[in-house]
């Protein structure tokens, strides 16, 4: 994720947790990170073709929000119909399990 921050590239990824875990989140914000997601809670049959029409139907879209909406953090989620614009929380440090 960092090469790809450091690079001024953008991720394009169907992992849920990418918003979630404190090391990404991390890096969301240290270094700017871009991101959209491939939404859906089941991954249907044929699921990577379906999900790379859904990309390609989107795709001008994609450039549109790279070309105006800048440098990151930011996150998008794909859904079948539209792309809408995600939060990415503050990192919070794991919990310390404790003796």
């Amino acid at each position: 994720m960092t090469v790809v921050a450091g690079r001024d590239l953008v991720v394009i990824s169907r992992d849920a947790s990418i918003r979630r875990r404190f090391g990404e989140l991390t890096v969301y914000r240290s270094y700017g990170l871009r991101s959209f997601w491939i939404a859906g809670r089941r991954d249907p049959p044929g699921s990577s073709w379906t999900y790379l029409c859904r990309v390609v139907r989107h795709w001008d879209t994609l450039e549109d929000i790279i070309a105006t909406v800048g440098p990151g953090p930011w996150a998008y989620a794909i859904n079948e119909a539209s792309v809408t614009r995600l939060t990415i929380p503050e990192p919070r440090a794991p919990r310390d399990a404790g003796p």
